[in-house]
């Protein structure tokens, strides 16, 4: 399993990552079981707008938007945590992971790993880019 050791830090701790989520992992949706090893610090919205969609059942994010800030959890995740949520965005393929600013609740904007939808197209999924609802207030409550 990757130890991503390559990576640039979003924690001062080895081998733990920042990750904001917005869609199916925040807690109270069917995703968050995959961060049960996981440590949720807050909650909050990115620094930047950004576009939401929501489309078959599944919100996702547009790098290349700009109509609201998006709001999620920020969670400190392991490596093995790590791994189990790329495979589950489907990194790189369907969803990118990227580094970007998040302003939490409490205390100074942060780094944090968001995964955004890969607008060239998704990969190996035989899906068609779809561009569903937008959600203006940024904020997937499905």
């Amino acid at each position: 399993m990757n130890n991503y050791t390559d990576l640039p830090k979003t924690s001062t701790f080895e081998g733990i990552h920042t990750v904001f989520v917005y869609g199916t992992l925040k807690e109270g949706f069917h995703n968050n079981r995959l961060l049960t090893d996981a440590e949720k610090v807050d909650e909050g919205h990115t620094v930047q707008k950004y576009d939401m969609h929501f489309s078959g059942g599944l919100p996702y994010v547009l790098e290349s938007g700009d109509t609201s800030k998006i709001h999620g959890e920020v969670y400190l995740v392991n490596n093995d945590t790590f791994a189990r949520l790329d495979q589950l965005e489907g990194h790189p393929d369907f969803y990118e992971r990227r580094i970007t600013w998040i302003q939490p609740k409490l205390g100074a904007p942060r780094k944090a790993w968001v995964y955004f939808y890969n607008e060239n197209g998704p990969t190996g999924y035989g899906q068609s880019f779809n561009r569903g609802t937008l959600v203006e207030s940024g904020t997937h409550t499905h």
